[in-house]
C-alpha cells in the first residue's frame, strides 16, 4: 500500500503532508468499517 501510494502521489505531485493525510483519512476509514463505526 505505501509503495503503490508514494508512486500514485509522485505522480499527482502531493506533498509529503499530503500523503501522510490521506494515509490516515485511508486508516480511519478501514477502521470505521471493520469496527462499524460511521
Amino acid at each position: 500500500l505505501s509503495r503503490q501510494a508514494g508512486l500514485e502521489a509522485e505522480e499527482e505531485g502531493l506533498t509529503e503532508e499530503e500523503v501522510q493525510a490521506e494515509i490516515e483519512a485511508i486508516k480511519r476509514q478501514v477502521y470505521a468499517e471493520q469496527y462499524g463505526r460511521g
